[in-house]
Protein backbone atom coordinates (compact mmCIF):
# COMPACT_ATOMS: atom_id res chain seq x y z
CA UNK A 1 0.00 0.00 0.00
CA UNK A 2 1.54 3.36 -1.00
CA UNK A 3 2.31 6.01 1.59
CA UNK A 4 -0.59 8.46 1.46
CA UNK A 5 0.56 10.77 4.23
CA UNK A 6 0.76 14.44 3.45
CA UNK A 7 4.13 16.17 4.06
CA UNK A 8 2.79 17.95 7.16
CA UNK A 9 2.05 14.54 8.69
CA UNK A 10 5.61 13.25 8.49
CA UNK A 11 7.04 11.99 11.81
CA UNK A 12 9.89 14.52 11.70
CA UNK A 13 9.68 18.33 11.59
CA UNK A 14 11.44 18.78 8.24
CA UNK A 15 12.96 16.68 5.48
CA UNK A 16 16.22 14.98 6.45
CA UNK A 17 19.46 16.71 5.51
CA UNK A 18 23.11 15.76 5.45
CA UNK A 19 24.20 17.62 8.60
CA UNK A 20 27.91 17.09 7.96
CA UNK A 21 27.65 18.50 4.45
CA UNK A 22 25.69 21.50 5.72
CA UNK A 23 28.41 22.18 8.31
CA UNK A 24 31.01 22.62 5.57
CA UNK A 25 29.20 25.75 4.40
CA UNK A 26 30.14 27.68 7.54
CA UNK A 27 33.19 25.75 8.79
CA UNK A 28 36.21 27.87 9.61
CA UNK A 29 39.57 26.21 8.89
CA UNK A 30 42.14 26.42 11.68
CA UNK A 31 44.77 29.10 11.36
CA UNK A 32 48.11 28.08 9.92
CA UNK A 33 50.86 28.48 12.51
CA UNK A 34 54.36 28.40 11.07
CA UNK A 35 56.86 25.91 12.39
CA UNK A 36 59.56 27.22 14.70
CA UNK A 37 63.22 26.91 13.72
CA UNK A 38 63.55 23.89 16.04
CA UNK A 39 60.45 22.25 14.57
CA UNK A 40 61.76 22.84 11.04
CA UNK A 41 65.05 21.18 11.98
CA UNK A 42 63.25 18.17 13.47
CA UNK A 43 60.94 17.98 10.46
CA UNK A 44 63.90 17.88 8.05
CA UNK A 45 65.43 14.97 9.99
CA UNK A 46 62.28 12.80 9.97
CA UNK A 47 62.08 9.82 7.64
CA UNK A 48 59.32 10.82 5.21
CA UNK A 49 58.52 7.15 4.54
CA UNK A 50 57.44 6.66 8.15
CA UNK A 51 54.93 9.49 7.94
CA UNK A 52 53.69 8.99 4.39
CA UNK A 53 50.04 9.79 3.83
CA UNK A 54 47.72 7.00 2.74
CA UNK A 55 44.02 7.64 2.20
CA UNK A 56 41.23 5.89 0.29
CA UNK A 57 40.08 9.34 -0.88
CA UNK A 58 40.89 10.12 -4.50
CA UNK A 59 42.17 13.64 -3.85
CA UNK A 60 41.89 14.83 -7.46
CA UNK A 61 38.28 13.62 -7.70
CA UNK A 62 37.53 15.29 -4.34
CA UNK A 63 39.04 18.53 -5.71
CA UNK A 64 36.91 18.25 -8.84
CA UNK A 65 33.70 17.52 -6.92
CA UNK A 66 34.25 20.45 -4.56
CA UNK A 67 35.37 22.88 -7.26
CA UNK A 68 32.20 25.00 -6.90
CA UNK A 69 31.84 24.67 -3.13
CA UNK A 70 31.09 28.13 -1.68
CA UNK A 71 33.46 27.78 1.31
CA UNK A 72 36.77 27.84 -0.58
CA UNK A 73 38.99 28.42 2.49
CA UNK A 74 37.68 25.24 4.14
CA UNK A 75 37.97 23.16 0.96
CA UNK A 76 41.51 24.46 0.41
CA UNK A 77 42.38 23.48 3.99
CA UNK A 78 41.04 19.95 3.41
CA UNK A 79 42.86 19.55 0.10
CA UNK A 80 46.16 20.80 1.53
CA UNK A 81 45.75 18.46 4.50
CA UNK A 82 45.02 15.48 2.27
CA UNK A 83 47.98 16.26 0.02
CA UNK A 84 50.55 17.37 2.58
CA UNK A 85 49.26 16.04 5.88
CA UNK A 86 47.25 17.70 8.62
CA UNK A 87 48.97 19.54 11.45
CA UNK A 88 47.78 20.24 14.98
CA UNK A 89 48.94 23.88 14.74
CA UNK A 90 50.13 23.95 18.33
CA UNK A 91 52.04 26.99 19.47
CA UNK A 92 53.52 27.52 22.88
CA UNK A 93 56.03 26.01 25.25
CA UNK A 94 56.57 22.29 24.74
CA UNK A 95 57.40 20.27 27.80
Amino acid sequence: MPNTRQPEELPYPRPPTLQLVNCTLTAIPPCNISLTATENEIYRQLDSNIFSISTPIDIEIFAYLTNNHPNRPFISYLLKGLRDGFRFNFSGQRT
